[in-house]
């Protein structure tokens, strides 16, 4: 099942098995044999990439909510052998940087010492399945607040997205980035969905412009690996980069000259009860958040329990 999910994300052989600390002639074996017990072929490979067949994806399915529970259950008796009375597990949607976690996670522990918070990697693609699933407790969001009466939205801060270059790419000399300074650039993007709030939406479509090459690279960390050697230019949010920029190593430009903002929230189940340990984690989110000048903070942040 672990096989299942890491070739699933990673998308071919060699990555998968870096990701499960096995040999590439290993992982290939253990394919095989599930196919040779199954009698059914669960991948098929389309250049170098490969694709589950529906066999596969079945699998796969039950992969992501079988492991899910067994992680679970593991936290949750590690917990409960030691001094730990509740695990809160948190995930972040689209981009998952946590360069400002260690600094939060020094304050909320002296706070709150009975409470472990766990990261949850998978909850990056699947947000708001995650959440209602239980796989995460809190997660942060970039985007619009949706309607969804299961959640309740806590408004972190304002956050503008940003085009981001190599220091030495000809479009720094400009002193913002509209849609048509794309047209003839290698643009590595997140997603190609549309998502309310988004570039495509609020910036490439009405002006009618697509980039003349398109990458789709779903890790943030690679988008900014490329960006920063020069392959491509993109567009992230500014808190997302707020490292690379500091350091030099990449060079960020507003989105038009009005800018695109969009908020962070810490979005948690509406069950949770005031007191809870998620809805404590979430609060303390927002008030770190409001008072430091560090990390999240640098966006200016200003919330508050939104209620939603």
């Amino acid at each position: 099942l672990e096989m299942l999910i890491a070739i699933g994300e990673a998308g071919g052989v060699t990555h998968a098995a870096d990701r499960l600390g096995i040999t590439q002639s290993a992982l290939s074996h253990r394919i095989r044999e599930a196919e040779r017990r199954l009698d059914t072929a669960l991948f098929k490979k389309v250049g170098r990439r490969l694709h589950m067949t529906p066999a596969g994806e079945r699998l796969h399915a039950a992969a992501l909510r079988a492991i899910d529970e067994v992680s679970r259950a593991e936290e949750e008796v590690r917990a409960l052998s030691g001094n730990i009375s509740h695990l809160v597990r948190l995930g972040q949607g689209t981009y998952s940087r946590f360069h400002w976690l260690p600094e939060f996670l020094g304050e909320f522990f002296a706070m709150a010492p009975e409470v472990e918070v766990d990261l949850v990697a998978r909850a990056t693609h699947y947000p708001f399945s995650a959440l209602s699933e239980g796989v995460v407790d809190v997660v942060m969001v970039l985007g619009e607040r949706h309607s969804e009466p299961r959640f309740r939205w806590h408004k972190l801060a304002p956050d503008p997205l940003v085009a981001i270059m190599a220091p030495d790419h000809p479009l720094t000399a400009k002193p913002y980035i509209v849609a048509e300074d794309l047209a003839d650039e290698r643009y590595i993007t997140y997603s190609m969905t549309s998502e309310p709030g988004f570039e495509w939406e609020r910036l490439m479509r009405p002006a009618n412009v697509v980039p003349r090459r398109i990458s789709e690279v779903q890790l943030p960390e690679a988008i900014i690996d490329l960006v920063r050697a020069g392959f491509g230019v993109s567009i992230l949010s500014a808190w997302a980069v707020e490292p690379e920029v500091t350091d030099g190593t990449l060079v960020s430009r507003p989105v038009t000259a009005d800018g695109l903002m969009l908020d962070w929230w810490a979005v948690t189940r509406r069950e949770e009860k005031p007191g809870s340990p998620a809805r404590r984690l979430a609060e303390a989110l927002t008030d770190w958040s409001r008072r430091h000048s560090g990390g999240l903070a640098t966006l200016g942040f200003g919330g508050g329990d939104e209620g939603g």
